[in-house]
């Protein structure tokens, strides 16, 4: 199968930014005086998420864009092209890509558009990013993941989801020139993989929520847990090896925070250590598409630098997955 792995062009992902300071919570109260929303620790590692409250997607966006440029307000004009992607847009028309431009650009022409990929969202758009980056179209380019998943769960009509999801917005700039934007060295973006299985879309779906309409995130969870192994352990090895690495070669290995038992598994089959497997889901939750670009932030920020290459990888309704690969510069 063609992929579009290694890169044409030098890509750098030049800093992360997110949203800070949002309350986390063990317990959400339930719908018409059902039961709550519990995480369940010994199953999935969450004992707490982080949650909204009254900021919408874009705000928790655009928050986190503010955070990615606080040093460097002035690099924020320097952008040519906004990627947003989320799975829990407030509305769907006008795009939540335009609404955050219109809050974020002096010039109000700068394209902005909304993109796909669910929970491998963020890695969708460092895909299309790079793509446009490598073809000379744009210099600097904006990916931006925001998530409120907690106003589409039910403990008692989805009782699967009710425990795992928080809210969370990440940021990050892409970039021709490897111009940092925080204390840590940016990143050179070496080589990206995107793949779906539509035959596997109906493992996570949306329906209305039989409380108040409202839509209800739901999954067949025990099947997804299968299919995110047995995927992640047989695309990794295959997408290291074309790179010229492997497992024991990487020295952070950076997971869509979905669940901490399903990571668990997934970094022993692939022999990754557990210090080299940052968590964020313990306190954050299954933040959806922001969770990676969070992770990695968080690594960063905890540890200053990284040496040697960091692997991205994430899984998500679609079914779909993404690998990318990192070198520090």
């Amino acid at each position: 199968m063609s992929t579009f792995d290694t890169l044409s062009h030098p890509v750098y992902l030049c800093g992360i930014g997110w949203t800070r300071f949002l309350e986390k919570k063990a317990f959400l109260p339930g719908k018409n005086g059902g039961p709550p929303a519990m995480p369940q620790e010994s199953l999935t590692g969450i004992k707490t998420r982080t949650v909204a409250e009254e900021h919408g997607v874009e705000n928790l966006a655009e928050m986190a864009v503010r955070d990615l440029f606080s040093d460097h307000s002035d690099r924020l004009d320097t952008v040519e092209f906004l990627m947003m992607t989320s799975t829990s847009p407030g509305i769907l028309l006008p795009a939540t890509a335009s609404i955050v431009g219109g809050r974020l650009f002096r010039e109000k022409t700068v394209p902005c558009v909304d993109i796909g990929g669910s929970c491998s969202g963020s890695l969708v758009a460092l895909s299309a990013g790079s793509a446009l980056l490598c073809a000379g179209s744009v210099r600097n380019l904006l990916v931006v993941s925001a998530e409120k998943k907690t106003a589409q769960l039910c403990p008692t009509h989805g009782p699967e989801t009710a425990g795992i999801f928080g809210d969370m917005g990440a940021a990050a700039l892409l970039s021709d020139s490897p111009r940092g934007l925080h204390r840590w060295p940016p990143f050179r973006l070496k080589a990206i993989r995107i793949r779906s299985r539509g035959d596997l879309a109906s493992l996570i779906w949306k329906e209305p929520d039989p409380c108040d309409g409202a839509p209800l995130i739901r999954m067949n969870g025990p099947r997804v847990f299968r299919e995110a192994v047995s995927t992640l352990t047989g695309e990794v090895p295959d997408f290291l090896k074309g790179q010229g690495l492997s497992t024991s070669d990487i020295a952070l290995a950076i997971f869509h925070q979905a669940n901490g038992r399903l990571l668990g598994h997934v970094a022993r089959k692939l022999g990754f250590p557990p210090k080299n497997v940052p968590l964020t889901l313990t306190e954050f939750g299954n933040t959806s598409s922001s969770s990676t670009l969070l992770t990695l932030a968080q690594a960063l920020e905890e540890r200053g630098r990284v040496d040697g290459p960091v692997l991205l990888a994430t899984f998500g309704g679609g079914i779909t997955w993404g690998l990318a690969l990192l070198e520090p510069v």
